[in-house]
C-alpha cells in the first residue's frame, strides 16, 4: 500500500499547481484542499513506517486534522460571494500545539527531535489526549458540515429568488463533497479511537483514501474544463475593457449614466452573448465584471441602463433565450434538461421568467415554432 500513497502525494502534488494555476475564482480553496490531502497522507505514510518519531514531534504534525471543515465551508461560501470563513475558524489548528507547549510531560519525557517506540504511543496519557483531539477534530469537522449543509440549503432556496451565485452543477457538486467529507470523517474519528497508536492499514485510512479520489477527481475535472473550454483570451478582454472604458468612472450619478451611449451598452450586451458568459458555473456580478474589465458598479448602472433590470434578471434573460434555442434545436429534449443546461435549477423559475419573456409555456412555445 505504500507506493500507493506516495503516487496519490505525487499526483495530488502535481494537481495542486495546476489547479492554483488556472483562471478560476474558487482556485485558492480547492489548491488548499488539495494541500491538506498532502499533509494527510503525509501523516498516513509516517504511521505505515517502522520507526517512530517523538509523540511531541508528531503531535506539531496534527493542526493538519483541523483543516477540511474550514476548508470546506470556505470554498462554498467563496462560490456563493458570502464570507463565512476567516482566520478565527482555524485557530483550533493551534490545539495540539498548545498541548506541547503546555503539557509535554503528558506526551513522553523524550526529546522532540528523537525517535520513539511503540510503547511510547500506547502510553494512557498520550492515548487520552490522542483521541481529545480526535474527537475535537470530528466535531469540529462535523459542525463544519452541517454549517455547510445549512449554507447549501439557503443557496437552493436562494436560487428561486435570483439571489444564489451558484449554479445547479456547483450545488450537486458541493452536496456530494460534503457527504464524502462527512463519510470520512466518520471513519476517520473511528479508526482513531480504535487505534491510536496507528497501523498500516486502518479504517480511517479507507475512508481517507474514498476522500482523496473524490478530490483528485473534482480537480482533474476542473483542470481539465479549464483546458478544454472556450477561453475568454486576453485580446477579448482587452476588447471588453475598451469597451466599457466609457462608462462613467462615478456610477452614483444617474444623469451621467443616462448619457451612455446605447451602443455600449448593445455592444456589452453582445460580448456576454457571444461569449456565453451567462452559461459559467458560478457566476456572479464581480466575476462578470472582471471578465467584461470593469468594476460592479459599472456593470450594474449598466444592466440598469440596459432594462433597469436586477443582475439575475438579466443573465436570466439571455439563459431563458438560450432554453427557448435549444427546445426548437433539439424537439426531442426534455424540458428539464433543457432548463437544467441553460443554468436553471427550479422549474418554476424557469417557467415564470420563459412566459414573462415569450408569453407563452415552454410546451406552448415548441409547438407554436415547429
Amino acid at each position: 500500500m505504500e507506493w500507493v500513497y506516495w503516487t496519490l502525494m505525487a499526483v495530488s502534488f502535481v494537481l495542486f499547481w495546476v489547479v492554483l494555476s488556472i483562471r478560476c475564482r474558487s482556485r485558492l480553496w480547492l489548491s488548499g484542499y488539495m494541500a491538506f490531502v498532502i499533509g494527510y497522507l503525509g501523516l498516513i505514510q509516517l504511521d505505515a513506517q517502522d520507526f517512530y518519531i517523538s509523540p511531541k514531534l508528531y503531535f506539531c504534525l496534527l493542526p493538519i486534522v483541523f483543516l477540511p471543515g474550514p476548508l470546506l465551508l470556505g470554498y462554498i461560501s467563496h462560490i456563493s460571494t458570502r464570507s463565512y470563513v476567516g482566520l478565527k475558524d482555524f485557530a483550533i489548528c493551534l490545539l495540539p500545539l498548545a498541548i506541547v507547549v503546555s503539557a509535554p510531560g503528558l506526551l513522553t519525557d523524550q526529546p522532540m527531535f528523537s525517535f520513539a517506540t511503540q510503547a511510547d504511543y500506547q502510553q494512557p496519557a498520550y492515548i487520552s489526549l490522542f483521541n481529545l483531539v480526535s474527537m475535537m477534530a470530528g466535531v469540529q469537522t462535523i459542525a463544519y458540515v452541517i454549517a455547510s449543509f445549512w449554507l447549501m440549503a439557503t443557496l437552493r432556496r436562494d436560487w428561486a429568488s435570483y439571489q444564489s451565485k451558484t449554479l445547479p452543477r456547483s450545488w450537486r457538486k458541493m452536496m456530494n463533497a460534503i457527504l464524502v467529507i462527512l463519510i470520512t470523517t466518520v471513519t476517520q474519528v473511528t479508526s482513531a479511537f480504535m487505534n491510536p497508536s496507528g497501523n498500516a492499514l486502518s479504517l480511517g485510512d479507507i475512508g481517507f483514501m474514498i476522500l482523496v479520489a473524490f478530490f483528485l477527481c473534482m480537480a482533474i475535472e476542473t483542470a481539465w474544463r479549464n483546458y478544454t473550454g472556450v477561453p475568454i483570451e486576453d485580446e477579448v478582454i482587452l476588447q471588453n475593457r475598451e469597451i466599457v472604458a466609457v462608462l462613467p468612472e462615478d456610477t452614483s450619478h444617474a444623469q451621467e449614466t443616462n448619457e451612455l451611449p446605447d451602443s455600449v451598452v448593445q455592444a456589452v450586451f453582445a460580448q456576454v452573448e457571444e461569449q456565453q458568459l451567462f452559461l459559467q458555473d458560478d457566476l456572479s456580478l464581480s466575476s462578470l465584471a472582471e471578465q467584461l474589465g470593469t468594476t460592479t458598479h459599472k456593470l450594474s448602472e449598466l444592466i440598469n441602463k440596459g432594462g433597469g433590470k436586477t443582475f439575475y434578471e438579466f443573465i436570466n434573460d439571455f439563459r431563458v433565450r438560450y432554453a427557448a434555442a435549444k427546445l426548437l434545436e433539439q424537439p426531442g429534449m426534455a424540458i428539464v434538461d433543457v432548463y437544467v443546461e441553460a443554468g436553471f435549477s427550479s422549474k418554476t423559475t424557469f417557467y415564470g421568467h420563459f412566459k414573462k419573456v415569450f408569453a407563452c409555456t415552454p410546451t406552448e412555445y415548441r409547438k407554436i415554432n415547429s
